[in-house]
């Protein structure tokens, strides 16, 4: 992909993106590299990197070379982690407006409107259990008591709440 070398020995100048490919680096991370300090600059009228040049920082700087390239990569993955989360909020949302999920906002709405109903359904069976058993034995009071929490799950059970 690169030019080859010039025969007479002058050094080879090349584009961001040769030099890029040269180095065996995306583009993208050539350009944080060459924002290092000491890093070859551009050179001559038609603003060209000597690879050499290049090499040479490369070889020098190794460490650095590294960590930008580390750090490159690890922009794109959480770029790519981010690309992937909004895209599974996206489905969210559109799930939401086929109906296939419901708000959370509805199932709050509907469970305090349930619990209302239980509670409601269990301080009248308290109130009636209460004028029941007056005068009761302990068994008795045992079995009515039974009794009343089964009908109090029954009547919440068919949704037949008075």
């Amino acid at each position: 992909m690169t030019r080859p070398p010039k025969p007479n020995g002058t050094p080879r100048r090349v584009s961001s993106s040769e030099a890029a490919a040269a180095l065996r680096v995306p583009l993208a991370t050539f350009k944080k590299l060459a924002a290092l300090p000491g890093a070859p600059r551009r050179t001559g009228k038609a603003k060209l990197y000597t690879l050499d040049e290049w090499r040479a920082f490369k070889r020098k700087h190794a460490a650095a070379f590294a960590r930008v390239v580390e750090e490159t990569a690890r922009a794109v993955e959480l770029r790519a982690r981010r690309l992937r989360a909004d895209c599974a909020l996206i489905e969210l949302r559109v799930a939401t407006l086929r109906a296939l999920y419901v708000p959370v906002a509805d199932v709050n709405e509907a469970w305090r409107r349930n619990m209302a109903e239980a509670r409601a359904v269990f301080a009248r069976m308290a109130d009636s259990l209460a004028v029941r058993v007056e005068g009761m034995a302990s068994g008795e009071i045992q079995v009515e008591a039974a009794r009343a929490l089964d009908a109090a799950f029954m009547e919440l059970h068919t949704g037949k709440v008075q």
